[in-house]
């Protein structure tokens, strides 16, 4: 059996998990305090340069109702708990899942996400898309750096000594949950790329059915292409999804202005359906998948199975 500590030492070894959890939680501070408006820029926003105001001026047909963005203070509480167990636990901070698995990619995804702010606030959008995609990387390096963590764990046996009760909502949760608004949200990036850039109302269609059909085939990747099925990802879609629905039930004047009634309510049923549908089959996914591990008495990873090679 391998411990904690010997899977601890394959991380890069010229800082310590110390240093590691300091940098983390300040990165983790200066992305809050920009988030919520009293960051290094955004404090010399105008009251016209906020998030809001910006998402309604390049208003798209599948901009999500404001309350779907209520998402970013699960998202923050939890990095919040994750990074303050980093600063005060051993265990934690030394945790295989922190050390190998977040790394400095959090470090990378803080100071992008800061980044972002500015860039979309001053309206550079092209700009704002580009740190959009650093932030969607590293977060992606953080979820699939962890998937193989706790995939090597499993064929060595050792779940136990890995994953403390409740690690994986504390040490986990928080960056897929993370990225699976941050996939939304680069989607929705590229749709404000077509409104600003003058796309007219068919160009913004074909942008939001690519977009659309992008956030399916991540989330059925997720749910069936894994052995062991990833929920978190597709149940964010499945959220904004049903928000998007839920704002062309009642379109701001920017929308009905641009597109048809009927290809306003052909977007409203078609994003209502696609998040009843997903929410649907990660529910039957997550069935199956505990009937089959129950039935066989399989852990649920196929031994040599890794999403590094």
């Amino acid at each position: 059996m391998r411990s904690n500590s010997t899977m601890t030492a394959s991380a890069p070894r010229c800082f310590g998990p110390r240093v590691l959890g300091i940098a983390n939680a300040l990165a983790y501070c200066l992305n809050a305090l920009e988030t919520f408006g009293v960051g290094p820029f955004s404090h010399a926003f105008s009251s016209d340069q906020d998030n809001a105001s910006i998402s309604q001026k390049y208003q798209t047909i599948i901009t999500p109702n404001g309350v779907a963005f209520s998402i970013w203070g699960v998202i923050f509480l939890g990095e919040a708990a994750c990074v303050s167990s980093t600063l005060f636990s051993e265990r934690c901070r030394t945790h295989p899942l922190i050390v190998v698995g977040v790394s400095y990619w959090f470090v990378a995804v803080c100071l992008a996400q800061t980044a972002w702010s500015p860039a979309f606030a001053y309206e550079m959008i092209p700009l704002s898309a580009a740190f959009m995609s650093c932030i969607l990387l590293a977060l992606m390096a953080i979820v699939v750096r962890q998937y193989n963590v706790v995939t090597k764990a499993l064929e060595l046996e050792t779940t136990n000594a890995l994953v403390p009760k409740g690690g994986y909502w504390l040490l986990q949760f928080p960056f897929e949950l993370h990225l699976g608004w941050i996939i939304a949200a680069f989607t929705l990036n590229l749709n404000i790329l077509a409104v600003a850039g003058g796309g007219d109302a068919k160009a913004q269609e074909i942008a939001a059915f690519v977009s659309l059909v992008m956030l399916t085939i991540v989330s059925v990747a997720c749910l069936w292409l894994l052995k062991r099925p990833q929920y978190t990802i597709p149940s964010v879609a499945a959220w904004a999804t049903f928000w998007m629905g839920v704002e062309l039930r009642n379109p701001k004047s920017s929308i009905t202005e641009t597109f048809t009634e009927e290809s306003i309510r052909s977007f409203m049923l078609l994003t209502f359906s696609l998040s009843g549908i997903l929410a649907s089959v990660t529910v039957v996914r997550w069935v199956c998948h505990r009937h089959s591990r129950t039935s066989t008495g399989d852990d649920g990873v196929a031994k040599g199975e890794s999403l590094l090679s």
